[in-house]
């Protein structure tokens, strides 16, 4: 009980005096908002079994206990609200995000494993259908998009709302080699196009880093290009993206050349 006595005290007052205020449930919910108060965690959680909805409830940001026991990283909190039954996969209102989502978002990857060891949903996406793998690939987690991928089974090419995977999402937020590696590792795709007609090779060249780019580069079978894609080839060859290295600038260069003459170019 000594970890979920620190559990912070407004997470409390928040949901159950949301509770108190809108579910006017006097009776059930006052003696656990006076132990809140008294800092009497131990009397919180033994009696806050007397109101089930607790567990459920979302405040007015969308937040469940479990969302919230989540963002403060407190795993035995986390482990009791799962225990009681809080909801695994209910998303807030800010962002659509589920506990899962916040856990991946902050790194706690002990959360992580109770949450899917538990039944969350690797898949579900956010307002923008980012699921928890796009999360994990955007804040730059290997070993959390290892766990995940590997856990679930799931094809690392999870498409978001505009088609987008995480690997084009590591690529665009400019994450760690070892993130981009471990999405190709386990499956990702580096000729994937979106119905956009939009492809890795783009968020690595928006990118503007020289490994990721060299990466790409180095590891498509074939480079099909659209305009957009010549133009930002076009910038790196003429030296206005910095910090770009000559391995790069002479395969821009030979890229550019065959586009010109219409060849298809095979890289590395």
């Amino acid at each position: 009980m000594a970890d979920d006595e620190k559990f912070a005290e407004q997470v409390i007052y928040d949901i159950i005096g949301q509770i108190l205020l809108e579910e006017k449930e006097n009776d059930l919910v006052k003696p656990i908002l006076e132990a809140a108060r008294m800092g009497r965690f131990d009397r919180v959680f033994d009696s806050i079994g007397s109101f089930e909805n607790v567990f459920k409830y979302q405040d007015s940001h969308g937040m469940t206990l479990l969302h919230y026991s989540v963002v403060y990283g407190n795993i035995s909190a986390a482990k009791m609200f799962i225990q009681k039954g809080s909801p695994l996969n209910l998303k807030n209102r800010e962002a659509g995000a589920t506990p899962l989502h916040l856990a991946v978002k902050d790194g706690f990857l002990d959360i992580v494993q109770i949450l899917v060891e538990n039944g969350a949903d690797v898949v579900v996406g956010d307002h923008v259908g980012h699921s928890s793998i796009h999360y994990a690939a955007i804040y730059d987690y290997a070993y959390i998009l290892n766990y995940l991928i590997m856990t679930s089974h799931v094809h690392p090419d999870i498409p978001d709302l505009h088609g987008r995977t995480p690997l084009m999402w590591a690529l665009f937020k400019n994450s760690s080699l070892l993130t981009v590696k471990s999405l190709v590792r386990l499956g990702a795709d580096l000729n994937y196009k979106t119905t956009f007609n939009e492809c890795p090779l783009n968020s690595a060249l928006l990118s503007n880093s020289a490994t990721l780019i060299d990466f790409v580069l180095c590891h498509l079978s074939k480079i099909e290009l659209n305009k957009e894609d010549i133009e930002l080839i076009g910038a790196i060859y003429f030296s206005r993206i910095h910090k770009i290295s000559k391995k790069i600038s002479f395969l821009a260069g030979k890229i550019l050349s065959s586009v010109r003459h219409n060849q298809s170019f095979w890289v590395c």
